[in-house]
């Protein structure tokens, strides 16, 4: 399935952010990032929701961690299409191209969340998703969806 040009943005936003500098270690620039992905789906108003944790440690302790979501409008074409025997299904290429447009955002959040701290500095590096998001997306869709 090619990536469906009928959607719209509804929503971008940080639904949490925190920044730890007790735990950061001036001295070592090093950091672990962790990051996961989690989606949902309103079957009902074709909502489909991309949300992003990540977090920054240093010595196994946080120094910072964001979450941020995307809600993007799916039209009632592209619904049909991802939907079948009561499963949204949505092929591994279109999954990657929502999420990379949350994370590039979550990427320019950062910098303006970090001004002014001394992570400022430290950029989250582009992300190849390619081997991230490897599968398709598979929702259940209960009755009352």
């Amino acid at each position: 399935m090619e990536i469906p040009c009928a959607y719209r943005f509804l929503n971008i936003k940080i639904n949490q952010f925190a920044y730890f500098d007790e735990n950061f270690d001036r001295q070592n620039h090093e950091l672990n990032i962790a990051r996961s992905y989690s989606y949902g789906i309103d079957a009902n108003t074709g909502h489909f929701q991309c949300v992003m944790s990540l977090t920054y440690t240093q010595n196994e302790k946080p120094v910072m961690k964001i979450e941020t979501e995307a809600v993007y409008q799916l039209t009632d074409e592209v619904m049909e299409r991802l939907i079948n025997d009561n499963m949204f299904q949505m092929p591994p290429q279109t999954v990657r191209y929502f999420t990379s447009m949350l994370y590039g955002a979550t990427r320019g959040m950062l910098v303006c969340k970090l001004e002014g701290t001394p992570l400022v500095n430290i950029i989250l590096p582009p992300d190849n998703l390619e081997s991230t998001i490897d599968r398709p997306l598979v929702i259940p869709i209960n009755e009352e969806s």
